[in-house]
């Protein structure tokens, strides 16, 4: 069975930029929300 989550070896994701000011300030916050948690797993 494969998994359809997955893509082929060697194949191209063609995805639209993100224009939205919103979304880029959205996507910052997560990213910098989650450095945190990276870095406390990793010292462990």
């Amino acid at each position: 069975m494969s998994n359809q989550n997955h893509p082929v070896r060697d194949s191209q994701i063609k995805v639209d930029p993100i224009k939205s000011i919103t979304d880029i300030k959205s996507i910052k916050k997560l990213l910098k929300d989650n450095i945190w948690i990276m870095l406390y797993l990793s010292s462990e």
